[in-house]
């Protein structure tokens, strides 16, 4: 997990369901805790591993748009 920071300000957007076996809310946690800035965690309500886009559709459309417009568009 130390390694995390090693992004050295690279943006990291880290997305969990809340329902996820393969990774528990623990896990989510730890890792975003040992993230560097800037950082984003966003929790899917109902989701398993993967159902991101399943469970929430336009709520993981808007995510991934607004990280990657600020990601890569802050400097335009």
């Amino acid at each position: 997990m130390k390694r995390l920071c090693d992004l050295k300000g690279r943006p990291l957007l880290l997305i969990n369901g809340d329902v996820d076996a393969y990774a528990p809310a623990f896990l989510q946690d730890a890792l975003f805790q040992a993230a560097c800035e800037p950082k984003t965690y966003w929790e899917v309500p109902g989701a398993h591993h993967g159902e991101y886009a399943k469970k929430a559709p336009e709520e993981y459309a808007r995510h991934l748009r607004d990280f990657f417009d600020a990601a890569l568009l802050s400097g335009s």
